[in-house]
């Protein structure tokens, strides 16, 4: 039978239907996966990196101690004192610098005139004899935390932490067990990859199928799956080094040309780029569902589309929009949890992200896998051969 994209969407959304508990099995090992690798990447490197970082952290946050800042911008206002007869009668030598004038000691009974800020009054003339000190600037008013503004004189405040040269040593002393972490994450989505799609092959075939198909379709098939997943980042490898050596070109060449080699590159590595994705759209399928090597399922992937390209085109376009779809609403309310804040909000967010992990992303992924078996089922139909025994 000659492969519809309806058909494959329709028995994909019965298939998954009848998945739930498939779907909970694969949420859990995804869950298991986060949760190990964070607590393991937090033991090894983060809490080093943040204990690093903790006393240059500190002396940011902190203001600078007491010794460490300018006296003269700290130092209180000595207010005056009230003047007494006893004061009038000490010798002008020993007045205070620029304050009010000083009662006249030859004349104890008049009182002193008050200050006046009329411009004609005399200014006071001092006493003969009497060598009168350089004025000095009464200190300012500085407020608490003037003291601590970059506009004030204090001295040299602590050097700027380097929390990344932190983070870097953390990672320098313990890349070794991050890098085995990383292995051990990418085997057991490889294993859970396997085994959703080794239960789905049977959900589209009808079969019974329990949740113990996970753990056959899976470890039958992880040692394959692992050597497309080193083909595949081969393949992001040699893409990347064709964009240094593009930039590197382009930096010698000078930015004219390195903006005309940009624009080509994009230009012809975006529709390459696509027309490879949808021809090994089936790649890994035909490795779980067939039992083939990662080469084999590539020349069985391009087969399977051989002659279809827009129409498998078309139902990896019409699963995006679904996906897209299915997620608006939860994005939505996400955003009316924002902006209402609060305990309702707060539930409206989490209610959100809930959600779209299960329907955005664990049901659409068994839709996917489900439309994309039976499409890639009826291709092997319409070039007479039989279904695979393996997802029998």
């Amino acid at each position: 039978m000659e492969p519809m994209i309806k058909r494959s969407v329709r028995e994909g959304f019965q298939a998954a239907n009848r998945s739930v508990s498939g779907m909970a099995f694969l949420a859990g090992g995804w869950l298991l996966l986060f949760a190990v690798f964070l607590l393991s990447a937090a033991g090894m490197g983060l809490s080093q990196a943040f204990t690093a970082a903790e006393p240059t952290r500190r002396a940011l946050a902190l203001p600078a101690p007491a010794s460490a800042l300018n006296e003269k911008a700290l130092a209180p206002v000595s207010e005056p004192k009230p003047s007494s007869p006893a004061d009038a009668s000490a010798p002008a030598t020993d007045a205070p610098q620029p304050s009010a004038p000083a009662a006249d000691s030859q004349a104890p009974d008049v009182p002193a005139p008050a200050a006046t800020t009329d411009a004609s009054a005399p200014a006071p003339t001092a006493t003969p004899g009497a060598s009168a000190p350089a004025p000095t600037a009464p200190a300012a008013d500085v407020p608490a935390d003037a003291a601590l503004s970059p506009d004030v004189d204090v001295t040299e405040p602590p050097a700027e932490p380097d929390q990344n040269e932190a983070l870097n040593d953390a990672l320098r002393r313990s890349w070794f067990g991050l890098v085995l972490l990383s292995i051990v994450v990418v085997v057991g989505m490889m294993w859970l990859e396997g085994g959703r799609t080794g239960y789905m092959a049977k959900q589209i075939r009808r079969v019974p199928v329990g949740i113990s198909e996970f753990w056959v379709a899976g470890t039958r098939s992880l040692g394959r799956l692992l050597g497309s997943w080193l083909l595949s980042m081969a393949g992001v490898g040699i893409g990347l080094l064709v964009i240094i050596l593009v930039a590197m070109l382009g930096a010698v060449a000078g930015p004219g040309v390195s903006i005309a080699l940009g624009v080509v590159l994009l230009i012809a590595a975006l529709p390459a780029l696509v027309w490879l994705m949808v021809r090994l759209g089936f790649w890994w399928i035909a490795i779980v569902v067939d039992g083939l090597g990662p080469i084999q399922a590539i020349k069985a992937s391009f087969r399977a589309t051989k002659g279809r390209w827009w129409k498998t085109a078309g139902l990896w376009g019409l699963l995006a929009l679904i996906a897209i779809g299915v997620s608006l609403p939860f994005s939505l309310i996400e955003g009316i949890g924002r902006a209402v804040g609060g305990g309702v909000g707060m539930f409206l967010t989490i209610a959100s992200a809930l959600g779209s992990f299960a329907l955005a992303n664990v049901y659409w992924m068994f839709l996917t896998t489900g439309s994309l078996i039976r499409f890639y089922e009826d291709t092997k139909g319409a070039a007479g051969h039989q279904p695979s025994a393996v997802s029998s």
